[in-house]
C-alpha cells in the first residue's frame, strides 16, 4: 500500500486535527506515515492544509507533487489542489464545493459533511469527524476501527466530553456520508 495524501479546508473546519487522527489511525494498522501540516497565521478562515504519505514500507520522503487521494472542504482548497490529484486518484469534496470533472480520469466523490455537521448533529465543530468518515468509506484507505481507536487515543484523553460526539461523528460519516 502507498497513498500521498491532502486534506484541505478552511481554519477552524478541523483539517489538522482530522488528519491527525487519520495519522494515528494508520499507526493503529502498522503502516508508515509522514505529516506535513501547511496553515496560515489566521486561527480561522485563511485556508489549511496537510499533506500525509501512508506505506507499509518505508517512506522515502514526505513531499509529492501529485496526490493519489484529496479531501476538500471549501471552493478555495478545491482551486488550490484540484490540478494536483494524479488520474486515477480519488477526489473527496463536499456538496457545497463547486468542483468539477477534470479532461483526465478521477474519481470524484461528493460528501455531505457539512450538511450532516450543521442539520444533524447542530454542531459544526464536528465536521472534521464527519468528513474523516466520509473519506474513509470512499478511499477505503483504512478502517473505521482504527479512526475509532485514533480518536480514542487523541481526544478521549484529552476531551471526554468531546470523545464521544466525535466518535458518533465519524459513525455518521462513514454511515451516511457519501451523497
Amino acid at each position: 500500500m502507498f497513498a500521498k495524501v491532502i486534506f484541505s479546508g478552511s481554519g477552524g473546519q478541523g483539517i489538522q486535527l482530522a488528519s491527525k487522527v487519520f495519522c494515528q489511525a494508520c499507526v493503529e494498522e502498522n503502516l508508515n506515515i509522514s505529516l506535513i501540516p501547511s496553515y496560515g497565521a489566521e486561527m480561522r478562515g485563511g485556508n489549511t492544509t496537510c499533506r500525509m504519505v501512508v506505506s507499509d514500507s518505508i517512506i522515502a520522503s514526505p513531499l509529492f507533487d501529485e496526490a493519489t487521494h484529496i479531501l476538500v472542504l471549501t471552493d478555495l482548497a478545491y482551486q488550490s489542489f484540484k490540478t494536483s490529484l494524479m488520474e486515477k486518484g480519488i477526489l473527496v469534496y463536499d456538496e457545497k464545493v463547486s468542483a468539477e470533472k477534470p479532461a483526465y480520469k478521477i474519481q470524484m466523490v461528493k460528501i455531505r459533511a457539512i450538511h450532516l455537521a450543521d442539520k444533524e448533529i447542530n454542531n459544526l465543530q464536528l465536521l472534521n469527524s464527519v468528513a474523516l468518515g466520509a473519506f474513509i468509506k470512499s478511499t477505503k484507505l483504512i478502517s473505521l476501527d482504527s479512526a475509532e481507536k485514533a480518536i480514542k487515543k487523541i481526544i478521549g484523553a484529552k476531551k471526554k466530553d468531546l470523545f464521544e460526539a466525535n466518535m458518533e461523528a465519524l459513525k455518521l460519516g462513514f454511515q451516511k456520508g457519501i451523497a
